[in-house]
C-alpha cells in the first residue's frame, strides 16, 4: 500500500501493523483468524486506554489487508467484516462565531498572516492545502485558486509537498473580490520580505512561505494562532477549526451544501452534512419560514 497512500498515512498504518496487529495476531495463520479473536483485540485495546477512533483505524487497516488476502486467494471470507469496531464518537464541533472571526481578522490586518487567515475562514481549505499554495495556482482574472498540493510534516523526513488528500481535494475554489484585494496587499508585503531577506531568500513561489521563502512549518502557524487567540481573548480552538468555521458560516448563510462540499473538497455531500449536522436544525427553521412566506 505504500505507493498508494500519502506518506503521513503510510507511516501511521505501518506503525499500527508493527505495534498492534503483528504482536497480537502475528502468530495466527490467516486462514485460522476468527472474528471473535478480532473482537477480543478491539476490547483489549480499549481497556488499555486507546481511543475508539484509534481502534477503528486498526480495524480499517486489518480489514483492508484481509480484503487483499481474498483477492490473492489466501482466504475466502474476511473475518474483519463480522467483527464490530467501537462506535464512532461524534465530538462537539468547535468553531468561531461571525463576531469572533471579525475580531480575529481585525487583529491580523496589515500583517503577513492577514491573507492566510482570511482565506482560511472564507474557503475552508485545510492547513496543508493553504501552506502548499503557490502564486502560479492563483488565477487573478477569474478569481480562482487551484488546489494542487498540500504541505505535510512526514516522520523522519521533514516537510514535504504531497498530492491533495483525495481526488475531490484536487479542486478549483472561487474567491471573492475582497479576498483578491487581500492577496494583492499580501503580495506587496511579501515583496518587502524578499527585499529584507536579501540573499537568504529562497524562491519557491509560495503564497504563504516563511520569512526567507521556505515552506512555512505548520507548527509555527499553530503556535501563532494559539498566541493570537490569547491576545484577543477568544477561547482556544485549533487552526483546523477555522475550516469548520468556514463551513458553518457558509451553511448558516444559506449556501447550498453541495457548493460547501466542493469548496471543502469532501468526497461526498453526505460527509459534509454528517460533519456539520449542528447547522441543519437552524437551516430547517429557515426553510419552514420560507415556505410559509411563499404561501401567504
Amino acid at each position: 500500500m505504500k505507493h498508494s497512500l500519502s506518506p503521513k498515512t503510510w507511516v501511521r498504518y505501518d506503525q499500527i501493523v508493527r505495534d498492534h496487529l503483528v504482536p497480537t495476531l502475528g502468530k495466527i495463520k490467516v486462514i485460522e483468524l476468527k472474528p471473535g479473536r478480532l473482537q477480543f483485540l478491539y476490547a483489549e485495546k480499549l481497556e488499555a486506554g486507546f481511543s475508539p477512533r484509534s481502534v477503528r483505524i486498526m480495524h480499517a487497516v486489518l480489514r483492508g489487508a484481509l480484503n487483499q488476502a481474498i483477492k490473492w486467494g489466501i482466504i475466502v471470507r474476511n473475518p474483519a467484516l463480522a467483527a464490530k469496531p467501537p462506535k464512532r464518537l461524534i465530538k462537539e464541533m468547535k468553531y468561531l462565531t461571525l463576531e469572533q472571526v471579525e475580531v480575529l481578522l481585525a487583529a491580523v490586518e496589515n500583517t503577513r498572516f492577514a491573507a492566510l487567515y482570511h482565506i482560511a475562514v472564507t474557503t475552508g481549505l485545510r492547513q496543508g492545502e493553504l501552506l502548499g499554495l503557490k502564486w502560479a495556482d492563483l488565477d487573478w482574472e477569474n478569481r480562482q485558486l487551484q488546489i494542487r498540493r498540500q504541505l505535510q510534516r512526514i516522520h523522519k523526513e521533514g516537510l514535504q509537498f504531497w498530492e491533495p488528500k483525495t481526488s475531490g481535494s484536487n479542486r478549483v475554489v472561487a474567491l471573492g473580490k475582497l479576498t483578491i484585494e487581500k492577496l494583492k496587499k499580501h503580495r506587496e508585503i511579501q515583496s518587502k520580505q524578499k527585499t529584507e531577506a536579501g540573499k537568504k531568500w529562497q524562491e519557491n513561489d509560495l503564497l504563504f512561505p516563511s520569512t526567507i521563502g521556505t515552506p512555512l512549518d505548520p507548527r509555527n502557524i499553530a503556535k501563532h494562532f494559539e498566541n493570537l487567540l490569547k491576545e484577543i481573548k477568544i477561547p482556544r480552538v485549533r487552526f483546523h477549526d477555522l475550516r469548520h468555521t468556514a463551513a458553518t458560516l457558509m451553511l448558516q448563510r444559506g449556501i447550498h451544501p453541495k457548493v460547501v462540499q466542493e469548496r471543502l473538497g469532501h468526497s461526498s455531500i453526505s460527509l459534509t452534512l454528517d460533519t456539520y449536522s449542528h447547522v441543519i436544525p437552524s437551516m430547517q427553521g429557515d426553510a419552514a419560514d420560507e415556505i410559509d412566506d411563499l404561501l401567504q
